[in-house]
């Protein structure tokens, strides 16, 4: 059947599908998905995955391509993020059938995949498809590396869009699966379960992860989050004349910093220590950063944590449209 198409790599796309060396075991990548740009060589692949997906079985070439294009794209809005989503999983599902596997290490790659592809959904703003894709990599018999990391993620899910309560459970739980093997991902969950426990007042809760975090062996220090943990630590049981300095250091360390998450803890930091002006500044940057590189999942936490600082400044109607812009992202995602 002619097919046609205004798309040039689509169609070669969908005639390489539709041809025994397209679509059979070996499925070796077309010319146009290994010469193309990762975008145009990631719809290549995601047509091809359509094409085998309903064969059934299994295509490791495939899937071991799907999820390598994924990993060289840069996603910075919600559409490219949507777009990973699906290959990670269609990679998932390329990696072998539910019940299938032939090795552990294929459980524990198609559970990664299962939870990268989660991310993304997540940060597309589909948290509904972000969970079921959790479900099934949760459900998988993994190594506790690919457990923890899927718990980090459904807690995080939790944290944005359930029972805080629930989230700062399964942070911790996933900060004791990783310790051992990934101090540097534990100590995320870790800083994401203290949100938790401030957000429900806490503190004591909040003290006991801050020294989780400070008890992980890492292989190299992060002078930011070492003084955001410390000085925090240090100011909440009343010291203040050590956690005061430790703080201020934060907002040095901050100055050239560009990661919007980091900007939002800085910017926290900044309201504990007084400085408003600094706060809203940093906020700021927070916010243009999040939604110049993403994920676009944390825009409206940028957004709140900016309003919290108008509102500290006096700049009562543009903390209200800012507020009112971060509910209006966080019911979409």
């Amino acid at each position: 059947e002619r097919r046609r198409t205004a798309h040039r790599l689509l169609a070669r796309a969908l005639e390489g599908a539709g041809t025994e060396e397209g679509t059979g075991a070996g499925g070796g990548r077309s010319d146009e998905a290994v010469n193309a740009g990762a975008p145009h060589r990631l719809l290549a692949l995601r047509h091809r995955a359509a094409a085998a997906l309903p064969q059934g079985g299994a295509d490791p070439e495939l899937a071991d391509a799907l999820a390598a294009t994924a990993s060289d794209t840069t996603a910075a809005d919600e559409h490219t993020h949507a777009e990973l989503a699906d290959a990670l999983w269609r990679s998932a599902e390329l990696t072998g059938a539910d019940g299938g596997f032939g090795t552990a290490q294929d459980t524990g790659v198609r559970a990664a995949r299962l939870t990268a592809a989660a991310e993304h959904a997540w940060s597309a703003g589909r948290p509904y498809r972000a969970l079921a894709l959790l479900d099934r990599a949760r459900a998988l018999p993994v190594h506790d590396t690919v457990r923890g990391r899927a718990e980090l993620v459904r807690g995080v899910l939790e944290l944005r869009n359930g029972v805080v309560t629930d989230a700062h459970e399964l942070l911790s739980y996933a900060a004791r699966l990783l310790g051992p093997y990934d101090p540097h991902t534990a100590r995320r969950a870790l800083l994401h379960a203290t949100e938790a426990a401030w957000a429900v007042g806490d503190i004591a809760g909040f003290r006991a992860d801050l020294a989780r975090i400070a008890g992980l062996r890492m292989p190299a220090g992060d002078p930011l989050l070492d003084d955001y943990c410390a000085g925090l630590d240090a100011v909440l049981c009343g010291d203040i004349d050590r956690g005061g300095p430790l703080l201020l250091r934060v907002l040095e360390h901050a100055a050239g910093e560009r990661q919007p998450w980091r900007l939002i803890r800085a910017g926290i930091v900044a309201l504990v220590v007084g400085d408003v002006a600094a706060a809203h500044d940093l906020n700021t940057r927070a916010l243009a950063a999040a939604r110049a590189c993403g994920p676009a999942a944390v825009v409206p936490q940028a957004l709140e944590h900016l309003a919290y600082s108008e509102l500290r400044a006096g700049r009562n109607s543009r903390a209200r449209a800012h507020a009112e812009d971060g509910l209006r992202r966080a019911r979409r995602s």
